[in-house]
């Protein structure tokens, strides 16, 4: 009986969770949208796929590559976070998690609509990243339970990314064309090296399950 009376308190934090990450992912799948126009269809009109050009390309693939970790990932920090209602009995919580989703998605769209402007794209990016550490340090300081914290390797992974990036913009002068291999070079060993690393956060086996 206590556990079903649990189950019912706990119910309302996990609406709130959906809630949020439907938010999200409204506005992730706009971005990715977006993204896929203006590489795909940047006139309006689809090109054939010997036409599309490569530049475009490689800088859609660092957007596709970064966007699926962090939806996934958002999506499985605010599951875990508020299968536990202690969490959000913190005031505010709720509306902080809320405020850096939206502002991840909104640096997506605009990640999305500059895929023709590499110099924006990086900016974004480095953004979008910077974001992610504030958002990350939220979370780390107001966790009761420090395993509700996003994983630590998050800010370790997303700093060195910031800093390739600052890198790789202060080149942008001398070898623009190179720096669309680079760039999507970077987004992708991010990505290869976060679910690497934190693989059993973003897969959890069922002997971890809580």
């Amino acid at each position: 009986m206590s556990r079903i009376l649990d189950d019912a308190e706990k119910e309302p934090t996990r609406d709130v969770a959906r809630i949020l990450l439907y938010l999200y992912g409204v506005v992730i799948a706009l971005a990715l949208t977006t993204a896929i126009g203006f590489t795909v269809a940047p006139n309006g009109i689809a090109l054939s796929p010997v036409a599309l050009n490569l530049q475009n390309l490689a800088t859609f693939g660092a957007l596709f590559v970064t966007i699926v970790p962090f939806y996934h990932g958002a999506s499985m920090y605010m599951l875990n976070s508020y299968r536990n209602s202690a969490y959000t009995k913190k005031k505010g919580a709720a509306l902080v998690d809320f405020f850096a989703l939206a502002l991840e998605g909104v640096v997506f769209y605009a990640m999305g609509t500059s895929i023709h402007f590499l110099d924006s794209f990086i900016t974004w990016f480095i953004i979008l990243l910077l974001i992610d550490l504030l958002w990350y340090g939220f979370t780390y300081f107001k966790a009761g339970d420090p395993e509700q914290a996003a994983p630590k390797w998050w800010p370790r992974i997303n700093g060195g990314a910031i800093l390739a990036l600052l890198i790789l913009s202060s080149t942008l002068a001398q070898f623009s064309v190179q720096v669309y291999a680079v760039l999507f070079a970077v987004a992708t060993l991010r990505t290869v090296l976060d679910y690497s690393i934190c693989y059993n956060y973003y897969f959890p086996q069922p002997t971890d399950a809580k």
